[in-house]
């Protein structure tokens, strides 16, 4: 007895679909080994063929149990690639909804990112008792144009704004004034922009005052009188003359003093202290 094959056989007939089988499976196995990627086009047609003969005919016991043997790997593999094609379409589904969850969650993240931002912006504003001294409107940048200098705000006359309003940081740092108001936006021209010019001193020094004019990527405070005794890292702030900006704002600390024999005046150079690249948050004076 061979094993694997049944002690006796049926009919004629039985002897002859189990010779067929025999042979359709070993063709199979055969070809398995040699070309496993046209494993499917073998399997189809085996199952089918199979499956006819079993519904269709009416072999022995012998031979029906012989064919479930040999076939019952085949319908399992067969079983296996189709709940692995159900298996994919839930992971893909499964996928698009973990991607869409992942933007939620980045957004969140990011609301979340920006709220604290504003907190820190705002705490800020309030240790230095800035409401005290100001009435402040909280604006966020929502536009640069640094080219020529300007900045989009997203306040506007519904929110109480008017040309040539103050806009400082937190920190009390001079950032310009409003130049143009919409309904709902404003534009902001940087002190950084060429026609940009106002008073200002040197906070602590006598006769240490001059006009403060923007050069594109710094400031220069100049006309001040010779005999002031300006020096590097001493604290330049606005001054009322004019009614442009309040008096006392912080706009920069000197980097430079230009002194010429031959001139009756000084020059000192500096930068302001913010960086318009990164501003994101600033407060508007609406009164003082």
């Amino acid at each position: 007895m061979i094993v694997g094959f049944p002690a006796k056989v049926g009919s004629p007939r039985d002897l002859i679909t189990i010779f067929l089988f025999a042979e359709i499976w070993y063709n199979l196995k055969m070809r398995a080994k040699t070309k496993k990627r046209n494993f499917l086009k073998i399997l189809i047609p085996v199952l089918l063929l199979t499956m006819a003969l079993f519904y269709f005919t009416s072999l022995g016991e012998i031979t029906q149990n012989f064919f479930l043997k040999i076939s019952s790997p085949l319908k399992s593999v067969f079983w296996m690639e189709g709940t692995g094609v159900s298996s994919l379409f839930g992971c893909q589904e499964s996928i698009v909804s973990l991607r869409r969850e992942n933007r939620e969650l980045q957004s969140e993240i990011s609301r979340l990112e920006n709220l604290e931002k504003e907190n820190i912006f705002l705490k800020e504003a309030l240790d230095l008792e800035l409401e005290e001294e100001f009435d402040l409107l909280f604006s966020k940048v929502i536009g640069r144009d640094l080219d020529r200098n300007f900045l989009v705000l997203n306040k506007g006359e519904k929110d109480g704004l008017e040309e040539g309003m103050t806009v400082i940081t937190s920190k009390n740092s001079l950032v310009g004034k409003i130049e143009k108001v919409l309904p709902n936006f404003s534009y902001l021209r940087l002190i950084l922009d060429r026609e940009s010019s106002f008073d200002g001193h040197v906070k602590g020094k006598e006769n240490s005052y001059g006009v403060i004019r923007g050069e594109g990527d710094r400031l220069i405070l100049d006309l001040i009188p010779r005999e002031a005794k300006i020096e590097e890292g001493d604290r330049v702030v606005t001054l009322p003359l004019g009614g442009i900006y309040p008096e006392g704002i912080l706009v920069g600390v000197v980097e430079e003093v230009v002194r010429e024999d031959a001139e009756a005046f000084l020059q000192a150079f500096f930068r302001p202290e913010f960086n318009p690249r990164e501003m994101n948050n600033l407060l508007i004076i609406t009164g003082f």
